[in-house]
């Protein structure tokens, strides 16, 4: 190969002429030998794998309904606990024990009642009120002076202010004796005493009445102002049971209080007391007195008696009012 510019040889691939310095035309390139072609295989996409919509819908509702069913399970069983179980309160067995015959005069201790009125069949009456007492008393009168045998006297009435007939054989009036400063003054055993009603309807009062000896109480009846009463249970239970016989024509002439006696129950009776309870014009208590028939005379079932008591002349003229309630012991 010559240089086109001066003729000389030069080699092939040369760029500049070593003779003249002339620029040679740029060699051609050397084509690289074709690479062999591999055949690309596409390879196939598999298109996404979707969820299944309608299982999963019903597996949702499945477990909601299983939910709801559970909640309402334990809403069903939470109810049934939180309801009140019925009130079944029993219904009192008395036991009848013996009793002794009540003495009379300034010593006579009121009878505990505890059977019904009129009626053949015993009522049902309410024990104790746990925690409460149905009975109040409404009035009461008491003497700290006056009597002849160095005692104090104290009387009254009983109200049933519950909704349900009471046995009062369950409970008992306690005294207490105040001085004139107020303060309580000690006595050697309780002062207590008894309602007369065996049964109380409900609104429905018993008399009370009363003497505690000094010296049987171990108190100085000079210390004693006045005395104060309030209605507990008895700790100590029923022991005696009398029952209560129906009265009708009860009048007043003069001081003379009259009328008839009728022995309604299946029992005969061995003893009668005729308990006489006075008022003033303002309802309170002035005075509860005994009238008794006490030895062979008896009142069979069905038989009648005829009473009369007198009114006091000291307490005549303040009376307005009266009471009268008739018990007896049961013939054994």
């Amino acid at each position: 190969m010559n240089c086109p510019n001066c003729g000389q040889p030069i080699a092939p691939d040369e760029v500049f002429c070593g003779h003249c310095g002339t620029q040679l035309a740029p060699p051609e390139p050397i084509a690289p030998p074709a690479s062999p072609t591999v055949p690309v295989t596409p390879v196939a996409t598999k298109p996404a794998r979707s969820l299944p919509v309608v299982p999963i819908v019903v597996g949702v509702a499945v477990v909601l309904l299983i939910c709801c069913v559970c909640l309402g399970v334990v809403g069903l069983v939470g109810g049934l606990c939180a309801m009140p179980l019925p009130d079944t309160e029993p219904t009192p067995v008395a036991t009848e024990r013996p009793i002794a015959q009540p003495t009379l005069g300034a010593e006579a201790t009121a009878v505990r009642p505890a059977t019904a009125g009129p009626t053949i069949v015993m009522p049902t009456a309410e024990l104790p009120f746990p925690g409460d007492t149905p009975l109040r008393i409404t009035s009461y009168a008491q003497n700290t002076s006056s009597l002849s045998n160095s005692a104090v006297e104290i009387m009254g009435d009983v109200e049933n202010t519950s909704n349900k007939a009471v046995d009062t054989g369950f409970y008992l009036v306690y005294v207490t004796l105040k001085d004139q400063n107020g303060q309580v003054i000690k006595t050697s055993k309780d002062l207590t005493t008894r309602l007369q009603r065996p049964i109380l309807q409900p609104g429905q009062k018993s008399c009370f009445r009363s003497f505690f000896k000094a010296e049987d109480f171990g108190f100085a009846l000079a210390d004693v102002a006045r005395l104060e009463a309030v209605v507990r249970e008895d700790p100590a239970g029923h022991e005696a049971y009398t029952i209560e016989l129906t009265t009708s024509n009860v009048k007043r002439t003069g001081n003379a209080v009259t009328g008839d006696v009728t022995n309604d129950t299946q029992y005969a009776t061995r003893s009668v007391f005729i308990l006489v309870t006075l008022y003033d014009s303002a309802g309170q208590v002035i005075g509860v007195h005994y009238g008794t028939r006490v030895g062979d005379e008896q009142l069979a079932p069905g038989g009648t008696m005829k009473f009369t008591y007198n009114i006091i002349s000291s307490d005549a003229a303040s009376t307005k009012s009266f009471d009268v309630l008739v018990i007896a012991y049961k013939q054994t």
